[in-house]
């Protein structure tokens, strides 16, 4: 008589490593080029919120603006930011990481590009609402890139090192912000961001692999969040403790 197979319980199904496919072990250079492109999205945000903040006075006579109004265009891109995040979050996860990356850091791209060239304070407003829509998917896609590629202490050593680059970026970025005041115009510090933005597009092409799984991928309703999902991240930030 044939046994009946055996069953595996649910401690020993816990008990097995997570599967990191995306990125195989015998790659550690694929890796660690992935690691710079990932940190370089964690600087995106807070470069975004901070590296002009020195500039305020020179904003103000260049646009002949109130300090009111200037101060409204840091208020713009943290309402861009939280906006952008519940946007880009469930599109990650319904049409895979890659695409709603690109996209948003491309739109941080043009948007810094009208601040550069804003003749009044309502379009540098403006403007800084798109530059926090596009920065925010730095925010939320790399937490889920992560999550989807590595596990157990990988997956504890890089967000390690991804918040350890996000509380040093604000702190960096308006001393940074200064010394580029002494060579370059407030225009200028946005014309650089620009540009920072289009390397990270073109890293991110080159280097991010699409990283959510074909099983998860589909249309917004037939989508559904898997522990390591964007949206995940955005509606239960106890991931810090798994």
């Amino acid at each position: 008589m044939t046994p009946p197979p055996t069953q595996v319980g649910p401690i020993a199904r816990a008990a097995r490593p997570p599967v990191v496919a995306a990125v195989p072990a015998a790659e550690p250079d694929r890796r660690w080029v992935l690691a710079v492109v990932l940190g370089a999205l964690t600087m995106l945000g807070p470069f975004t919120m901070d590296l002009y903040l020195p500039a305020f006075p020179e904003v103000q006579r260049d646009l002949s603006a109130s300090q009111a109004g200037v101060q409204l265009t840091l208020t713009a891109t943290a309402i861009g930011m939280g906006v952008g995040q519940i946007v880009v979050g469930p599109l990650s996860d319904a049409f895979g990481r890659r695409v709603p990356l690109v996209l948003a850091t491309g739109l941080h791209v043009v948007a810094s590009c009208a601040v550069a060239l804003a003749p009044g304070i309502v379009i540098v407003a403006a403007a800084r609402f798109g530059q926090g829509i596009g920065a925010s998917a730095s925010a939320v896609v790399t937490v889920a890139i992560i999550r989807d590629l590595f596990g157990g202490y990988r997956l504890v050593r890089m967000l390690a090192s991804i918040a350890m680059i996000g509380g040093l970026a604000p702190i960096i970025a308006p001393v940074l912000g200064s010394q580029l005041l002494l060579v370059m115009s407030w225009r200028g510090v946005f014309w650089l961001l620009a540009g920072f933005g289009l390397a990270i597009v073109i890293a991110c092409t080159l280097v991010v692999p699409e990283t959510l799984q074909a099983h998860v991928q589909g249309s917004p309703s037939e989508s559904r969040c898997t522990p390591g999902c964007a949206s995940s991240w955005l509606i239960a930030p106890s991931w810090v403790s798994r």
